[in-house]
């Protein structure tokens, strides 16, 4: 059977045969349980949660959008009127009474009680804490007749009271890890919601089940599996209702499935039609004549592994057109060269098809990646609109899928209307061409074809994926969650399907023969507002981490789950007005009001940094209102407020003497701070410096890598007395400079050396042994290269000698560095992903990274550098290791920070690897990396008394035994007294290191002002 190839774009299926596949057996399944109202956790006081104003990137040309205003109300209105929810009209508009709010899934609010002139008023008005926890949240809370409803880990299903966040019911399928026997996932243990009809509430579950469960107490009214008992297929989607029918997909393509979407009665489960997305085996015959003609784009025996085209997300009704339309997924395996190894395009793969929601006859296709070959699915969320498109009305449907494509079609026919990229990196394609709906691929890109393997973008994990988008009728644009990434595709030759196993047909894992990734054009993630009637791009602003979903309303603001926060933005500008620390890991907010107040709730939290997830709940002038920072007066910690009033005036000093141009200063006692101010310029005579303004804090950063080191070893994952070369091989080679002579080390180096400096490894900076001399000129001419990835100076340092045997003596030096590497290939993210995912977002840390972005340049403080002359700034604040991704994470000397964030880091330290509730190392683990770990004869350490070394830190062994400590080179100082749970930051931007101790100033204050007995 020979493959073809097809136009894109709009195809209709005269087929209309129903087909009923037998009713799966159904029981009662797993008994809900029912659990006794408890109260919802209410947030103290130091939550550390303040809101946070931002500073748009810039203000977009804005046109009227008159007419798209009269439209868009009212096909939201349409959409509601044919859906579910017992309640009137005016409940409905005040719920969220489906996935995506309405029908046409636009995740708009009509409710406008919290606005651009009072959000920045919102504090917490409820949290709960998660009792079923998972790799991370990716629901969609339902809010019904003042009931939420949502998911989480492992298909959990709760039910809580809107307004104060009790308990009502939770209901558990107890459903065990993959690695406990449960069923394989692609992508993790999520799942993205219910649905609600009538008294009953729909949940898809991982193992394939589909589970009815009664909305008063969370018991199973009826269940039916509905895949293959004992397959590989999973369910991580929410399920949709149409009419009397509940529908749900699947994932799985890449454990060689094949993929469907299938149909139950709402009231009994009945299986009433299924529809596949790929043709199975010929000889097995077809389902229907859209399959057979869908087979005549395959080649070979592509049924073998499944085929893919799984829906495992994107779903959405169009009442009105009586059309049902869904997106599919990539094939099985990726590589087509391995599926279908003569071509074609593989029907229905990372497609948009409209279905007949009667019987599930295809009425017609939309193929946005033909022949897909890089796992660029169409599952990401669709969306149904009325837009004004070349001075006509049009009735669209739209999405923002992997491929990084912005896609606009006519949700009647299947026409495109417009294809434009959104993703700043793409290059995979260069357009797509109109006439045909295909799009215009680059040479490079099909590399089985080719045979030579390739970095694309974007990657696997797409342009755009799970994260839900939102639309404005107010403002006619689409809020579009976007990641910019690239990935190595190379066919894996001599494939092999392996039932239960990871099937992609491409080479999987690192390689020595991969050429240099390419960098990144634009941020990582990205809030893109997009006008889809000119397809085309409004404002952006830059995520600080990662990011979830959004959510528009009519109050003119877009909420947007990014990194660690739930953030407010202007929906016109851009600009962010509001913003509260939720955990990281964000989910996707909603909205709804009860009582006449309005609510605004989010699922969020990564329990893989031994984090809590919860749901929080938010509401003007709630009683438990937002702040940043655990505030105390002196005496109520032992301090005295008398002496600490001399801190001012002493750094003012320091000031005025033109030592340095601005200083902050922080001391905390108890976890509560009593002390934290900000004197002189943030800029020189034009800026005053701000108490929670950005730093470079240059060595600083070597306690945050050696604290993601120690996870690696807390999971097992690494040991401290591990090889280095176990981990990155070349450095099995290394040779100890003896003399003028290269010899071998007396012992390996091992990762504990790393930590404690003892690997005989230098910087090549403070010295002028012919070791640091070899040091200077290879870095030195790696920097003239380009200075390549973190794995490419790791390679390059592992090819200088050694000042010394490992373990023979203390030596500052890039031990971390080649530490942060370590952290790169043990847990296969980058190091900025790594700090990201495990540290920062689980703490808060939403303004620390390897760079700081544009929106946030108006805080970032000025170096200077001490000459004959007095202050001296660089050309430049920061240049572009700073102001732009830099090209290598630096472990041992690459971020910037706030006092607010380092002090939630130096809090969990103190705290024995846990603040407020979020665990990230265990105490044992902190102890061990505090104490002091160099025999007497290495001591002292940088020539100063009674201090030695731990595993990432300085430590006492003199006075004030215990605290640990460390700098960096502009001269910013912290210190942890950990006897007297004391915490004090004295930072300035001044190099060279050593010219403004300021910290020499502010101890001896702190120290004195300790009160008797305290």
């Amino acid at each position: 059977m020979a493959g073809k190839d097809t136009p894109a774009g709009r195809r209709r299926h005269p087929d209309r045969t129903r087909i009923a596949p037998p009713r799966v057996t159904w029981s009662a399944g797993a008994a809900a349980r029912r659990i006794p109202l408890n109260s919802g956790h209410r947030l103290r006081r130091s939550s550390c949660l303040l809101p946070l104003t931002r500073t748009p990137t810039g203000k977009p040309r804005m046109k009227s959008y008159s007419r798209m205003l009269r439209h868009g109300p009212a096909l939201a209105v349409l959409a509601l009127a044919a859906t579910v929810p017992s309640a009137g009209a005016q409940a409905q508009q005040s719920d969220w009474p489906m996935h995506g709010r309405d029908a046409a899934e636009t995740r708009y609010s009509p409710l406008d009680r919290i606005n651009t002139g009072n959000v920045d008023q919102l504090g917490v008005a409820w949290s709960w804490e998660i009792p079923k926890t998972g790799a991370r949240l990716e629901t969609t809370p339902i809010v019904v007749d003042g009931v939420l409803y949502g998911t989480a880990a492992f298909s959990f299903v709760f039910a809580l009271n809107a307004v104060t966040g009790e308990e009502i019911w939770r209901w558990d399928p107890a459903i065990p890890h993959e690695r406990r026997g449960g069923p394989p996932s692609c992508c993790g243990d999520v799942n993205r919601g219910v649905a609600l009809h009538g008294d009953k509430v729909f949940v898809g579950l991982l193992d394939g089940r589909l589970v009815a469960l009664d909305r008063t107490d969370g018991s199973v009214v009826w269940t039916v599996q509905t895949t293959p008992a004992g397959s590989d297929f999973t369910i991580t989607g929410a399920p949709r209702v149409t009419g009397n029918a509940v529908v749900i997909g699947n994932g799985g393509a890449e454990y060689g499935v094949r993929g469907y979407v299938t149909a139950y009665d709402t009231e009994t489960g009945d299986a009433l039609w299924r529809t596949h997305t790929v043709p199975g085996d010929p000889a097995d015959g077809f389902e229907s004549e859209a399959m057979r003609a869908a087979a005549e784009t395959w080649t070979g025996e592509w049924w073998v592994v499944g085929g893919g085209g799984t829906v495992w997300d994107a779903m959405v009704a169009d009442p009105a057109a009586n059309l049902f339309y869904i997106g599919t997924g990539n094939g099985s395996p990726w590589n087509r060269d391995n599926r279908s190894p003569g071509g074609g395009d593989n029907l229905y793969l990372s497609a948009i098809v409209a279905l007949d929601p009667d019987d599930g006859s295809i009425e017609w296709h939309y193929q946005t990646t033909p022949g897909d070959d890089w796992d660029y699915t169409a599952t990401q969320p669709l969306m149904l609109l009325d837009l004004e498109i070349g001075g006509q009305e049009r009735q669209v449907i739209v999405q923002a899928p992997k491929n990084g494509f912005f896609y606009v079609v006519d949700r009647l026919t299947g026409e495109l209307i417009s294809a434009e990229p959104f993703a700043d990196d793409l290059t995979w394609a260069t357009a797509v061409d109109l006439a045909t709906g295909r799009p215009i691929e680059t040479p490079e890109a099909r590399y089985g074809m080719t045979g030579k393997g390739v970095y694309l973008a974007p990657g696997p994990s797409g342009a755009h994926n799970w994260h839900p988008m939102s639309w404005s009728p107010r403002t006619g644009l689409v809020y579009l969650p976007a990641t910019n990434n690239n990935y190595y595709f190379e066919k894996e030759e001599g494939f092999e399907y392996r039932a239960g196993r990871w099937n992609t047909g491409t080479v999987q894992g690192a390689s020595d023969q991969r050429p240099e990734r390419p960098p990144l054009k634009g941020p990582h993630n990205v809030l893109l507002a997009w006008d889809p009637a000119e397809n085309a791009e409004r404002w952006r602003v830059e995520a600080d981490g990662g990011h979830g979903g959004t959510m528009a309303t009519a109050g003119g603001l877009v909420f947007w789950g990014t990194d660690s926060r739930l953030a407010a933005l202007d929906a016109r500008t851009g600009e962010e007005l509001w913003s509260a620390n939720v955990g990281g890991g964000t989910a996707s907010p909603v909205t709804y009001e009860v009582d006449g107040t309005q609510y605004v709730s989010i699922a969020a939290g990564l329990v893989s940094s031994g984090g809590e997830q919860r749901v929080w709940s938010f509401a003007l002038g709630a009683e438990e209102a937002t702040q940043d920072l655990t505030t105390a007066t002196p005496e109520e910690v032992g301090l005295s407020s008398e002496v600490l009033a001399r801190i001012g005036p002493t750094m003012q000093q320091f000031i005025d003497n033109e030592r340095t141009a601005g200083i902050m200063t922080l001391v905390a006692r108890n976890g509560e701070v009593v002390h934290w101010d900000a004197h002189g310029w943030r800029i020189r005579d034009e800026d005053p410096l701000e108490p929670n303004d950005i730093f470079r804090i240059y060595s600083m950063t070597k306690p945050v890598t050696s604290v993601a080191a120690m996870i690696l070893v807390e999971e097992g994952r690494l040991s401290l007395d591990d090889p280095l070369s176990s981990v990155i091989p070349s450095f099995a080679d290394i040779q100890v400079y003896d003399d003028g002579e290269l010899r071998p080390p007396t012992r390996p180096v091992l990762i504990r050396d790393l930590l404690s400096h003892t690997s005989g490894l230098t910087y090549g900076v403070f010295g002028n042994t012919p070791v640091d001399s070899i040091y200077r000129a290879g870095l030195g001419a790696l920097d003239m290269r380009g200075g390549g990835d973190l794995a490419a100076r790791a390679e390059a340092i592992a090819s200088f000698p050694l000042i010394d045997d490992p373990g023979d003596r203390w030596i500052y030096s890039l031990s971390t560095d080649v530490l942060g590497r370590v952290v790169e290939v043990v847990s296969g993210q980058s190091l900025d992903a790594f700090f990201r995912e495990r540290i920062f977002e689980p703490l808060g840390m939403h303004d620390t990274g390897f760079h700081v972005a544009e929106g946030k340049a108006d805080r970032f403080t000025q170096v200077y550098l001490r000459s004959r002359d007095g202050l001296v700034a660089p050309p430049s604040r920061g240049g572009d290791r700073f102001t732009r991704p830099p090209s290598w994470y630096s472990g041992g000397g690459g971020l910037t920070s706030t006092a607010a964030d380092y002090l939630r880091f130096c809090e969990m330290l103190l705290g024995g690897g846990e603040t407020d509730g979020v665990r990230i190392l265990k105490p044992e683990t902190v102890e061990l990396m505090t104490r002091n770990h160099l025999p007497d004869e290495m001591i002292p350490v940088l020539g100063l008394p009674g201090q030695g070394f731990g595993l990432g830190f300085a430590v006492s062994v003199g006075e004030n035994p215990g605290t640990y400590w460390w700098s960096g080179v502009a001269n910013t100082f912290f210190w942890i007294d950990p006897e007297r749970e004391i915490i004090a930051f004295a930072w300035t931007q001044l190099q060279p290191y050593g010219m403004a101790p300021v910290d020499r100033l502010l101890r001896p204050i702190v120290y004195e002002a300790i009160l008797d007995g305290n």
